[in-house]
């Protein structure tokens, strides 16, 4: 079925290839002048779930302009394919790690503005991944402290307390809000890559989308918007940069060790302007 699929957009040879590729990959994504497709395996069960989810969220929310618009898919215990129409305009960067975004303000303030209407999308109850913000602060925390100040683990230790979030004031959120996943069409916004969908804190994606897209200061002026707390903004922003930071602590024997010194400075440097603007 994938392979009829593929034919509507392939020619052979490039079909060829691309299952030799998942012979090695999990997933494969394809970019022509007419669409996007992505083909996943069922190699490894949550990643393959998530890319169900994300078929499940485009069938239901059809007509949602923040989407792009999806032509076919299929899905069976093995593989899945998602044929996406290529989305004109251009992503807000290239790169998970591109920090430095030329945007206008305006622009900025559109963005976030269209992420606080994201929880009002529809998607069914099995698609729910929740999000306890106290549990991954107190997660990430012990495993980066080795790289904190001895200033900042007294300072994150007397408020891990106010971490704390109501299951209730819980709102739908994207999970990965970096600049390849934000595109501007004609003005309009659309978000894509929707694997990681479930319910977080109200200011969970701006934070992510910020620290994603501005170095430094990125939380600067983000109380004036309508609809942000300032406080539970930079609640989100430091767990997040915690993440980031034993994320990379990780890769310490896999990859060139200045590479990752150099990531984690990134992150301790965010988390010390969060810490202070606290």
């Amino acid at each position: 079925m994938i392979k009829e699929i593929l034919k509507k957009y392939l020619n052979d040879s490039k079909i060829t290839e691309l299952f030799d590729e998942l012979l090695i990959k999990q997933r494969v994504n394809i970019l022509t002048e007419d669409v996007f497709i992505k083909i996943g395996t069922n190699d490894k069960e949550e990643f393959f779930d998530n890319l169900v989810k994300e078929i499940k969220l485009y069938e239901k929310n059809q007509k949602n302009s923040s989407f792009p618009e999806m032509l076919e898919f299929y899905y069976d215990n093995d593989r899945c394919i998602i044929v996406l129409k290529r989305i004109g305009g251009r992503t807000l960067g290239k790169s998970r790690n591109e920090f430095t975004i030329e945007m206008s303000k305006e622009e900025r303030e559109t963005i976030i503005k269209d992420i606080l209407k994201i929880k009002a999308i529809s998607i069914d109850s099995d698609n729910e991944k929740n999000y306890d913000r106290f549990d991954q602060f107190n997660k990430y925390f012990e495993r980066a402290k080795e790289h904190l100040t001895a200033l900042n683990i007294t300072f994150l230790t007397k408020i891990k307390d106010e971490f704390y979030d109501k299951k209730e004031n819980r709102v739908l959120s994207h999970g990965d809000l970096i600049a390849p996943n934000i595109m501007i069409e004609e003005g309009k916004v659309k978000f894509i890559d929707w694997e990681f969908i479930g319910y977080r804190t109200k200011t969970y994606d701006i934070a992510y989308f910020l620290l994603f897209s501005t170095e430094e200061n990125c939380f600067e002026y983000e109380e004036k918007i309508e609809g942000i707390d300032k406080k539970e903004l930079f609640k989100d922003g430091i767990v997040i940069c915690l993440k980031e930071i034993q994320n990379w602590n990780k890769l310490f024997g896999e990859v060139d060790d200045k590479i990752v010194n150099k990531k984690i400075n990134r992150w301790k440097k965010e988390l010390d302007l969060l810490i202070n603007g606290y």
